[in-house]
């Protein structure tokens, strides 16, 4: 069994007993420690975390900076590429292809709306590429509960039993607006499946905001996540409904009015709302 697997929080070890300067001195050095210097059980997450920065960044941007800082640069360059190209595809799908079938009396976003949305987005990657980073950070400085090999959990059974009590305990943190990369300090996660867990997130959190209508229960999709956003204080859980339904903020969309579209649903009422007022007039 690795170091890690021991002794969930080896690092704490290398300041347990020093002053307060050690401690601040172990945090700096963090930032950029020197892998073969690392602990062996660590030097897996380092390693890899380095081969995902050299897949994104130049070596001369990588030279320049902390590996920590890397990684939170890299991840923000990847994370907004992968947001560019979803959101081109599905705008070409959705406001495109079956434009006239989603929008069939209006309803599609104009150019400067989509442009707002793309800046808020923007900038909201910056502190959404920060929980990658961080939880990669606490993964090769040995204070999460990560493991590198699914032998080191003790096989296929008790990775797929912490697994499920992670993706359990992910809905319950978000649901009360918790970061789940918090989470790594006190369950034991597959470093591999927790960088595809949030990969599908970026991708799902893409997806749930595009107010396209689907019956889509138990999962919670756009058209409940958009109510969301619309009164704030209904469905707050992420991929499914289970904890909005036992604490009472679960707000089911009313599918027969909406049709596929809530923006063009929404287009239809404000232009039945415009013509009776002209009527009225």
């Amino acid at each position: 069994m690795s170091e890690t697997a021991a002794f969930p929080f080896p690092a704490l070890s290398a300041f347990a007993d020093g002053p307060l300067a050690d401690a601040a001195s172990w945090a700096w050095d963090s930032l950029d420690r020197d892998i073969a210097t690392m602990p062996e059980g660590l030097r897996p997450f380092a390693e890899s975390n380095d081969w995902k920065n050299a897949l994104v960044l130049p070596v001369s941007v990588r030279d320049q900076m902390p590996r920590v800082l890397a990684s939170w640069l890299r991840n923000l360059v990847a994370g907004s590429a992968l947001y560019y190209v979803l959101g081109l595809v599905w705008c070409a799908l959705i406001y495109g292809c079956f434009r006239s079938r989603i929008f069939p009396k209006g309803g599609v976003p104009t150019l400067s709306a989509q442009l707002a949305q793309i800046w808020v987005s923007q900038k909201a990657l910056v502190m959404y590429t920060l929980m990658p980073t961080i939880g990669e950070w606490l993964a090769e400085n040995g204070l999460s509960r990560c493991y590198y090999s699914i032998e080191e959990i003790g096989g296929i059974v008790p990775y797929l039993a912490w697994t499920a009590l992670y993706l359990f305990l992910i809905e319950f943190c978000v649901y009360w607006a918790s970061p789940y990369v918090f989470l790594l300090v006190l369950i034991p996660v597959h470093f591999w499946t927790f960088m595809v867990m949030l990969f599908a997130t970026a991708m799902w959190t893409t997806n749930i905001h595009d107010t396209l209508v689907g019956k889509t229960e138990p999962v919670m999709g756009s058209a409940y996540h958009t109510l969301h956003h619309t009164d704030w204080v209904y469905n707050y859980g992420q991929y499914f409904i289970f904890f909005d339904w036992l604490f009472g903020t679960l707000l089911v969309p009313e599918y027969p009015k909406l049709g596929l579209s809530l923006q063009g649903s929404w287009a239809e009422q404000d232009a039945a709302e415009a013509k009776a007022k002209a009527k009225a007039e």
